[in-house]
């Protein structure tokens, strides 16, 4: 009989069920929509920068003005960017966790969380 390596982490992973596409806009996008009376904690993001320029994703919670739950993350232009858990700082969220992009084009960003 195999030996089955277990998690220890409370809950059962989940991500948003498809990237959410960003521009730079002036309003954040909803990236994962949280019910009310729970809270979360962020454990995986995958980025894409689908542009030829670089961009700076930053992810919170709030549509106007969006607070800045992580550092800014630097993508390069052309390159995904996948953060784990070992890189992210360990906050705990109770709202929808909204994304927004500095980068210039249409659809030129994807991003995906896991919580």
């Amino acid at each position: 009989m195999a030996i089955m390596r277990h998690s220890y982490r409370r809950g059962v992973p989940k991500s948003n069920p498809l990237p959410v596409p960003l521009v730079a806009a002036a309003t954040p996008l909803a990236v994962f929509v949280i019910s009310p009376g729970r809270t979360v904690t962020p454990r995986k993001i995958h980025a894409f920068n689908g542009s030829a320029a670089g961009s700076i994703l930053t992810i919170g919670t709030g549509t106007a003005p969006l607070v800045a739950i992580l550092p800014p993350i630097y993508l390069v232009a052309g390159m995904d960017r996948i953060i784990t858990e070992d890189e992210i700082p360990n906050v705990e969220v109770a709202a929808t966790i909204t994304a927004q992009a500095s980068v210039a084009g249409a659809g030129a960003l994807a991003v995906t969380v896991s919580i």
